[in-house]
């Protein structure tokens, strides 16, 4: 079976604290305005099974932490601010109403591992360009989705901030046929060089 890849948006593997432990990753593609993604196969890690189907994925984006020189604290917020919440809540509730401690220790421990998450996208996220080949890898939720563009005619806008010009650095979002988005957080400018945007 092969799957003709001038019809694909991209595909994505998925990997999440599971995968990694089970050295299995779900793949998924996307094709035209077709939504949610299309699971394929799940992939276990070093076996041909993944380049056979997809010939033209060159290469997975680089297993190496990328730059995270003035990278902002953003990642951290959407967990972080809750955490902080539900960290202050546990701590008045032991002395006020102690029942309610370890019920609240359940949504302090869900924050807790999101804000994990955050910190493994804050240490991954990135764009690369390899053999032609568009490579993304951006943090959503608890995965990380790494991603390897094959449609020619993909968008592309880099959005800064006040802020993120005087690091220069962008968020870049791709857009597929479909207005399908997928957008990479704070992303250096000299990376972006090759898109000549």
């Amino acid at each position: 079976m092969r799957l003709r890849l001038s019809q694909l948006n991209y595909a994505d593997l998925r990997r999440s604290p599971a995968t990694w432990a089970l050295h299995y990753c779900p793949v998924f593609v996307s094709a035209g305005a077709c939504r949610p993604e299309l699971p394929l196969f799940v992939w276990r890690e070093g076996t041909p099974l993944l380049r056979e189907l997809l010939p033209e994925m060159v290469q997975l984006p680089p297993d190496t932490r990328a730059d995270t020189t003035d990278r902002s604290v953003v990642f951290f917020l959407p967990a972080g601010i809750p955490l902080a919440l539900c960290l202050l809540l546990t701590a008045v509730s032991r002395t006020t109403l102690p029942a309610l401690t370890l019920p609240l220790l359940i949504p302090t421990g869900v924050f807790a591992a999101l804000l994990g998450a955050a910190a493994v996208g804050w240490h991954r996220e990135g764009v690369w360009q390899q053999q032609g080949q568009l490579l993304l890898c951006r943090q959503h939720r608890f995965h990380l989705h790494q991603l390897c563009v094959f449609h020619p005619d993909t968008g592309f806008t880099a959005l800064q901030s006040p802020w993120a010009v005087t690091v220069q650095r962008a968020n870049l979002t791709l857009v597929f046929p479909g207005k399908e988005k997928v957008t990479v957080r704070s992303v250096p400018l000299a990376a972006l060089d090759f898109l000549e945007i």
